[in-house]
């Protein structure tokens, strides 16, 4: 085969591959998929002043963990808090499940549980959404129950030739 001939099926070729690469990163993803990620998030409590920061990592099998940065009103002002860790389910249309378990100790004994449950919707840049926590005492009775609001903005890997 002439060399000008192997040329054109070689950048031919190199032109199939780039563009099938580059099309499979910027491809629609099905919605079971579109949650699975990392994202910053702000939280915020109906009727409690301010907004709250965080993260929530949620995995392509479904698990999820988080953190955020929230005060608690007494008696756990002074507790620790574990991560949040549940997880998600798709319910179809860019819409979400979530459930996210923490525990609280004061003093290296444990005092209560934290329950978040989240319905979100979710796009190429992030979600948003509407939730409800529930704080339980050790047997099971309930502290505290709100309700508020929450968005992610997805963390994208920063590729600035800065490095």
């Amino acid at each position: 085969m002439p060399f000008g001939k192997i040329s054109s099926l070689a950048a031919t070729i190199t032109l199939a591959v780039a563009t099938t690469l580059l099309s499979a990163q910027t491809a629609p993803k099905p919605d079971s998929e579109q949650l699975h990620g990392s994202y910053t998030v702000t939280v915020s409590l109906d009727g409690v002043p301010g907004e709250f920061k965080g993260f929530v990592t949620y995995t392509s099998d479904g698990s999820a963990v988080a953190n955020e940065i929230v005060p608690f009103a007494p008696p756990l002002d002074g507790a620790t808090f574990t991560e949040d860790h549940g997880g998600w389910v798709s319910l179809g249309a860019g819409r979400f499940a979530v459930t996210l378990i923490k525990f609280a100790s004061i003093r290296q004994s444990f005092v209560a549980s934290a329950r978040s449950r989240a319905i979100v919707e979710s796009d190429e840049k992030g979600f948003h959404g509407r939730f409800r926590l529930d704080i339980l005492d050790l047997s099971g009775q309930t502290l505290f129950t709100g309700t508020g609001n929450i968005q992610g903005e997805r963390i994208v890997v920063d590729l600035s030739p800065s490095l």
